[in-house]
């Protein structure tokens, strides 16, 4: 007790002892924490997913690192798709994706860091119906690629893989599992081994398989505005600062943010914690705000804030999208718009019946498909070149929701040329 009391002691008069900060060094001090709250807000969110996916004990089904999870039937947040989920870690090995030979149907297998941004995408987009072999490497490895197979060089040493294979409305369900179940996402040890007994090759021998990566992160801590900073701080370390990220990081120090140092908020004053969190608060206000003004509205109808995939230094949108859904695809690759109202601006209620009507641009332009969901659940298959009239029936909860789910959108979607259809009641 002597020794605690004298430790204390020795810390209350070190914290006396250390001169005190203007106001002018109060406001700058907070200025970064804005900033710094800015760059971590898309890593917490990202962390939130990882430990309920992976850690979590009230999660019924978590994920195992480096499996790819199948999703069975598509969802309500997906009713167009077939959805596909892994959590990578990259530290030890590279990993490998095979897709099959997709045909027409249309995919994306998206690598997201822990930043917020997109790496990459495998998807018909970019390689039509036939997508290459590709392996994933950590930003440590050095050695290249096999012959014939495309890199993704991750900028993170854990990644999420989220898989999308289109459904063509319910009776194409079978074949849309089928599809799924031939996506392959491999260690190198697996990858060998099979390819030798596809060659009908003798095995080889004293093959070891490296130990299962096992996820044992700590919970985040929700009510904790420090939390936003200790969660930082440990994702900075567990994989080198990208390049790009390296001067800004370095000036976080001054917060005692340090990639893989454990965030020390007793170094601050109470005056200095305080400039720090009307800072977290002022990034939070902003990030709000930004949000309202990125979601852009064209009669009924709300478009989402534009995804650009990989955000560069524009780390206000990159925080605006994480805040929204850290893993919504890129716009290029797929967009939801959403109507909660008819076209006067009343709220869509599943007692009334409504008719969508298309305006002369005809239906949403695409290279791929699009298809049309009422409460989650997709009226119909995916849709090409219809520009009919779609009649809603009655029937539906009271709060009704429309969304029109569309893969690779094309410019007059994507600069707002394109006008959407109209909603409007019939009876």
């Amino acid at each position: 007790m002597i020794v605690r009391r004298a430790a204390l002691a020795g810390i209350a008069a070190t914290a006396l002892a250390r001169p005190a900060i203007g106001q002018s060094g109060l406001r700058a001090l907070g200025e970064l924490a804005r900033r710094a709250a800015i760059y971590a807000i898309p890593i917490q969110e990202l962390y939130r997913r990882r430990w309920r996916e992976t850690v979590d004990l009230a999660n019924p089904q978590p994920l195992q690192l480096n499996r790819l999870e199948h999703a069975a039937a598509p969802s309500a947040a997906a009713p167009d798709a077939l959805l596909s989920s892994a959590w990578v870690e990259l530290t030890g090995e590279p990993m490998f994706l095979t897709l099959p030979d997709m045909g027409a149907r249309s995919y994306s297998f998206a690598v997201v860091d822990m930043f917020g941004d997109t790496i990459d995408h495998v998807s018909r987009r970019h390689y039509g119906g036939r997508p290459p072999p590709h392996v994933l490497f950590g930003p440590s490895w050095a050695n290249p690629p096999p012959w014939g197979v495309r890199a993704i060089h991750a900028t993170s040493n854990f990644v999420q893989l989220a898989g999308r294979i289109v459904v063509d409305g319910p009776p194409d369900l079978g074949a849309s599992r089928a599809v799924q179940a031939r996506v392959l996402f491999e260690t190198p040890a697996t990858r060998n081994e099979r390819r030798v007994r596809e060659a009908r090759e003798l095995m080889p021998s004293g093959t070891v398989a490296p130990d299962e990566p096992v996820a044992s992160w700590p919970e985040p801590r929700d009510g904790d505005p420090w939390d936003l900073f200790v969660v930082a701080a440990r994702v900075l370390g567990e994989s080198p600062v990208p390049a790009r990220d390296a001067e800004e990081v370095e000036a976080f120090a001054a917060l005692k943010l340090r990639p893989g140092r454990r965030f020390d908020l007793l170094g601050f004053s109470p005056g200095e914690r305080g400039a720090m969190l009307e800072g977290i608060a002022a990034a939070r206000a902003e990030i709000g705000e930004a949000t309202a003004r990125s979601i852009r509205r064209i009669g009924a109808w709300r478009y989402p804030s534009p995804h650009p995939g990989d955000f560069g230094d524009d780390r206000l949108q990159r925080a605006i999208v994480a805040t929204n859904d850290p893993l919504m695809p890129a716009t290029a690759e797929a967009m939801t718009l959403v109507a909660q109202t008819d076209d006067g601006g009343a709220p869509l209620h599943g007692s009334r019946r409504y008719v969508l009507r298309f305006s002369p641009d005809g239906p949403p332009p695409t290279r791929a498909a699009w298809s049309l969901s009422v409460q989650g659940v997709t009226l119909g298959g995916a849709r090409r070149d219809s520009g009919d009239p779609v009649d809603i029936p009655p029937g539906q909860a009271d709060n009704l929701t429309i969304a029109l789910h569309i893969v690779e959108p094309t410019g007059p979607l994507l600069d707002g040329a394109w006008r959407p259809p109209s909603v409007v009641p019939v009876d």
